[in-house]
């Protein structure tokens, strides 16, 4: 059985099947995790502390993740950060980067933001850069290529379902 990866008893772990690129900078925050089957390729990812890549996820495209404290992407969401444009010739990895217009962005969750299961996080050529603001909560299947500035439940397709309850005296 294969070991989970560890730091320093515990401060963070990286479970055996994740496959993380070497191109990818990690920095993981103290009691973090990836999860099993996670797949990640991004210039640079950052998890806050407690904050967690749940089993199946992947983060692909070049581009940098932040999550801050306490946050979740739960099981087999994708987190695109970088993506070919049609206005290129070809939209194909075999192709030279001289042949394709590559966008990488930046994608940012603020503290304790949830990300619900099978949801898609994608930048765009119209939004590079997208901030997911504190206490968010993105439902199950949800697709958010834009940020989201409120406390809110998003369902699908990027529609505010309703106020998230403010039960906590920080959020």
């Amino acid at each position: 059985m294969a070991e989970v990866r560890r730091c320093n008893k515990k401060e963070w772990e990286i479970y055996p099947t994740a496959n993380i690129t070497p191109t990818t900078k990690l920095i993981q925050g103290k009691d973090s995790f990836i999860g099993d089957f996670a797949f990640i390729h991004c210039g640079k990812l950052v998890l806050g502390a407690r904050s967690q890549i749940n089993a199946g996820v992947y983060v692909i495209g070049g581009g940098d993740l932040e999550m801050g404290n306490d946050c979740v992407i739960s099981y087999h969401s994708t987190v695109i950060t970088g993506t070919d444009q049609p206005s290129a010739r070809y939209m194909n990895d075999a192709r030279s980067t001289d042949e394709r217009n590559v966008i990488r962005g930046k994608i940012v969750l603020g503290e304790r933001v949830f990300i619900g299961a099978n949801s898609v996080i994608a930048i765009s050529e119209k939004h590079p850069t997208i901030k997911i603001a504190d206490g968010v909560v993105v439902g199950s299947g949800a697709y958010i290529g834009r940020s989201i500035t409120e406390k809110d439940i998003v369902k699908r397709p990027e529609t505010v379902w309703r106020e998230y309850p403010r039960r906590y005296k920080n959020g």
